[in-house]
């Protein structure tokens, strides 16, 4: 089956490659539920095909046997209960021993509403798996429980004969700690720049980490932070990030940057060699880091972007972190246009098929909010996840090519049983962990160059869908 990427409105042809093991379940077994649901049913099919163990719960054993999913069947395990009564959260804690994964195929029925299934309901279930599903991860700094930002030191552009300042320091509010980044830059006296480093000595070894993820509260700017292996004094990897600036809910956001997105910097150039005949590898070796710090920087590609904007800033952090990808252990089956609700009057005019569909209109019991909820809730589980939005699931779509989009723009139709290979695919394949797709089928693709699934955008996990 292949696979096509959408990334800025143009289509690229993409092949995934699985890998073909049971990624984190190992000998346990993947829960799904909403088993006897129509993409349910087939998500089933597709686990035992694989010969991999499945528990599936739903709502009703007579109709488990009118689908096929009866309790002699080799390999399932079925369970049930509802969520309005809260006893298929009891039969969630009988089993969730045994469960290596989980896989939501669930959705809203007359005796539970969307408010219960898509959103109350995860959050619940989610719960339960917290700690048994919980991903790999690790603290370089812990602000919210140590003051240790006095171990970062400032390194703005007065090393070069700027006025720009910056300090970072431990900051308190409330019952709440952490380390604030915050000060000016100027472009007077040709500068530019404020940054802050810490040093590591001796040098730790991160090799075995996919990447660093960071809880951040910002200011709506874009940010860089370097990472040092080298002890030159201006040479440094580094990569981009851009933060929100809400003024209503949980401000803090968790971002994830693997490694593989920092590249070789000097002066704000792509370094790959030195005058003296030294070359740098393109690929960041995280074996032996000699520092971590941060940039406020208006130097882009070795030239000033012209709409970086000079003044103050600030960047608060809670967490800097290290985590390392795996498969998925929650695989959320959504749906697309869960984030349309909250679309500008901006972005409706520029996506105005994607707004003007019936779901986004209607919005039937609020259904497409409380989806997003949902996904919120897992999002912030500490579970590595993946998130499927699908367009709109029947069973007559001719096969083709899946599509694979991000942005939450994708209109269009997928057969179920694609839906439900996909489902079980994202589940063995450590390259969406951390991610939210969405997906359609189509017969024709334009394009025919080879992506994977590992080229998606992590998530950046807030409060808000953007708009």
């Amino acid at each position: 089956m292949a696979f096509v990427g959408i990334r800025g409105g143009v289509l690229r042809s993409r092949r995934v490659s699985v890998r073909c093991c049971a990624g984190g379940v190992g000998k346990k077994s993947v829960l799904v539920v909403g088993a006897t649901g129509k993409l349910g049913r087939l998500v089933v099919e597709e686990l035992l095909q694989r010969k991999m163990s499945v528990i599936g719960l739903a709502r009703d054993r007579d109709r488990a046997k009118e689908v096929g999913l009866g309790e002699d069947l080799e390999g399932l395990d079925m369970r049930f209960g509802t969520f309005a009564d809260g006893s298929a959260v009891e039969a969630v804690e009988a089993v969730k021993e045994d469960v290596g994964a989980v896989i939501w195929a669930a959705g809203p029925s007359r005796t539970s509403p969307s408010a219960i299934v898509d959103n109350q309901a995860v959050n619940e279930v989610a719960g339960k798996f917290k700690d048994l599903l919980a991903g790999q991860n690790d603290y370089l700094f812990d602000f919210e429980n140590s003051p240790s930002a006095q171990s970062f030191r400032p390194v703005d552009d007065v090393v070069m004969g700027g006025v720009s300042r910056s300090i970072i320091e431990s900051t308190s509010e409330g019952n709440e700690q952490y380390a604030r980044f915050q000060g000016n830059v100027s472009f007077e006296n040709n500068g530019g720049f404020c940054a802050i480093r810490n040093d590591f000595s001796p040098p730790i070894d991160l090799s075995k980490w996919t990447g660093i993820v960071l809880q951040v509260r910002g200011d709506g700017k874009r940010y860089k932070m370097s990472i040092k292996i080298d002890e030159e004094m201006e040479f440094n990897y580094q990569a981009k990030f851009t933060t929100s600036a809400r003024s209503t809910g949980d401000p803090w956001e968790t971002i994830r940057i693997p490694f593989s997105r920092f590249t070789p910097m000097k002066r704000g150039r792509l370094q790959l060699g030195s005058p003296e005949g030294r070359t740098f590898n393109v690929n960041l070796d995280p074996s032996k880091v000699v520092s971590v710090g941060f940039l406020r920087s208006s130097i882009e590609g070795g030239a000033r972007n012209p709409e970086f904007e000079t003044g103050p800033f600030r960047l608060d952090l809670r967490k800097i972190g290290i985590y390392k990808a795996v498969p998925p252990r929650f695989v959320l089956l959504s749906s697309a246009a869960v984030t349309r609700p909250f679309w500008s009057k901006e972005k409706k005019a520029l996506y105005p098929s994607s707004y003007d569909i019936p779901i986004v209109q209607l919005n039937p019991g609020n259904v497409l909010v409380e989806k997003f909820n949902g996904e919120q809730q897992l999002r912030k589980s500490g579970i590595p996840y993946a998130i499927i939005r699908y367009t709109g699931l029947n069973d007559d779509q001719p096969d083709g090519t899946l599509v694979l989009a991000q942005g939450d723009t994708l209109v269009g139709r997928i057969n179920r049983k694609d839906g439900a290979k996909l489902a079980v695919d994202v589940l063995l394949d450590s390259d969406a962990y951390y991610k939210t797709f969405e997906t359609m089928t189509i017969t024709k693709p334009t394009a025919s160059s080879v992506q994977s699934l590992g080229l998606l955008s992590l998530d950046v996990v807030d409060e808000a869908p953007s708009g």
